[in-house]
């Protein structure tokens, strides 16, 4: 639906094709989970409170609050140091996937979610449209 709409000049911004067909141009990708590894991004609740990502405002995440800290401070936390830094699942699957340096694993929150052992629901997306995917990368090259 997305492509036809698409094909009829009617661009609808959908956050994976946003992401993933840039990366076969080469283009890095808007959503820190395309990195393959965590970055720093500062979710600052209404309290304050601050954590390193919008999927780990947990307790055991809390950077800290703007009201005792300034953004530099938190910065240089411990915790946030010991989250950028933390293990991310892998699997044989990633190791010889030929899409690897496309999706990059996704970030330890959401790589739960696309693969496991067996299966990996970016390989069977990517492999089905990568012909298209290109494609319209290559598109984009051409307007930049």
């Amino acid at each position: 639906m997305w492509l036809e709409e698409l094909k009829q000049d009617h661009y609808i911004s959908v956050t994976l094709f946003d992401n993933l067909i840039p990366l076969f141009a080469g283009v890095p990708p808007q959503q820190c989970g395309y990195l393959g590894f965590c970055s720093m991004q500062f979710v600052v609740e209404s309290d304050g409170s601050v954590y390193p990502c919008d999927f780990y405002v947990l307790d055991e995440y809390k950077l800290g609050n703007l009201r005792d800290c300034s953004l530099a401070d938190l910065s240089k936390s411990k915790i946030l140091s010991s989250f950028l830094q933390g293990p991310r699942r892998s699997t044989k699957l990633c190791e010889t996937c030929r899409y690897a340096q496309i999706c990059h694993g996704q970030c330890k929150r959401l790589n739960i979610c696309y693969f496991d052992e067996q299966f990996c629901g970016y390989q069977a997306f990517i492999q089905k449209h990568e012909a298209i995917l290109r494609q319209l990368a290559m598109t984009l090259r051409r307007q930049a």
